[in-house]
């Protein structure tokens, strides 16, 4: 008797960043960095109030200011742009927000959403400040502006992930912050900068978007203190539990379906699942639509690490997470070009995803 099985492998270009055989390897035998394993110890990037206060001052002295969300946004950047947004227009600033790609359509409640522009020109602004990125290709801009990364212009980059680049002429980073709006929610406490309804709302976004409802274990007891504080300053919590975490289209349910009927757990207890461009198409989905699978997987009782590859536009993109103290998954991303936090990490890659079919002969049993 033959048996045909069905798996997914990788297909390269010669342009990508590491040889197909090594992401071979990680998708099929399950590649494990747990602490102990890591060559290098990792950076301490805990909140310092002295460079809080020089990022306060620098952009209180500016008049005009841009904001970047990074690319494929998410709650926090969202939040964290339009949140700042908020906070500065009241102090008179002229701002604008800037994202290359669309905010989703989850996130389109937040106030002055609408507003979001896709390019701008650094020439025009006092300073520019970028949310939640924690690499140059991350903000969209690292090919088309390259200027912008040269030091010419004022630059601070705002963000909580321990990977983060430092590009920016001047970097805050809190890495135990549990998102980065929690990080600005601790700078405008720093400089006693009023938060409005308005701004808590996006605020709050961040950080329940960033700690799954405050469930994740990034969920500290800061995190609780600070979203307790925006919801006494009029946080809207229910349009946020209603918009975000209660509202599923059909086509993201679909594609949900597929990335759930696909899924496997190797020998090394590695779950995996795939996304292909052609469950796009069939579904109708948002290719942001696919991240919240990952939670999913990331549910299987015992595994070491859950992962979701997403095939798009020529690149294939990997989405980790663990719920095991022992294992970092932002190290296994790293390997890729990626980064991100210890339990929740991703890495994009060039190349597309392939069906591989084997053939097993067994014995008829008599």
């Amino acid at each position: 008797m033959i048996r045909a099985s069905e798996r997914v492998c990788f297909g390269f270009s010669q342009k990508s960043i590491l040889p197909s055989y090594l992401l071979f390897f990680l998708a099929k035998t399950g590649m494990v960095v747990t602490l102990e394993q890591q060559q290098a110890p990792q950076k301490t990037l805990a909140f310092d109030a002295q460079n809080a206060k020089h990022v306060g001052k620098m952009i209180t002295a500016a008049q005009r200011i841009a904001i970047i969300s990074h690319r494929g946004p998410d709650g926090d950047t969202t939040g964290s742009g339009l949140g700042l947004r908020d906070i500065l227009k009241r102090q008179g600033k002229f701002v604008e927000n800037i994202c290359i790609d669309p905010i989703p359509v989850s996130f389109r409640f937040l106030p002055d959403v609408s507003l979001y522009k896709t390019d701008f020109d650094p020439r025009n602004f006092d300073v520019t400040i970028a949310v939640d990125a924690a690499a140059r290709h991350q903000t969209g801009f690292h090919d088309i502006k390259p200027e912008l990364f040269s030091g010419e212009f004022p630059f601070i980059n705002i963000d909580h992930h321990i990977s983060n680049e430092q590009f920016g002429t001047v970097n805050f980073i809190d890495a135990e912050a549990c998102s980065t709006t929690a990080v600005l929610y601790k700078l405008c406490e720093q400089m006693q900068w009023k938060i409005s309804p308005h701004a808590a709302t996006c605020l709050l976004n961040g950080i329940l978007t960033d700690t799954g409802s405050l469930q994740h274990s990034n969920s500290t007891p800061e995190s609780f203190r600070i979203a307790a504080k925006l919801l006494a300053a009029g946080a809207d919590l229910q349009s946020i539990r209603k918009y975000v975490f209660q509202s599923t289209p059909v086509p993201t349910l679909r594609l949900w379906g597929r990335i759930l009927e696909r899924i496997e757990m190797n020998s090394q207890k590695i779950v995996s699942s795939t996304v292909t461009e052609r469950d796009f198409l069939v579904t109708g989905a948002d290719p942001k639509d696919a991240s919240g699978a990952i939670d999913f997987l990331n549910m299987v009782p015992n595994a070491k690490y859950a992962m979701l590859l997403t095939e798009r536009g020529g690149r294939v993109k990997g989405s980790l997470r663990t719920q095991q103290d022992d294992v970092n998954v932002s190290d296994i991303a790293g390997k890729f070009g990626g980064g991100g936090h210890i339990k929740a990490a991703g890495f994009s890659v060039p190349g597309q995803l392939q069906v591989e079919r084997r053939f097993k002969i067994i014995k008829e049993q008599k």
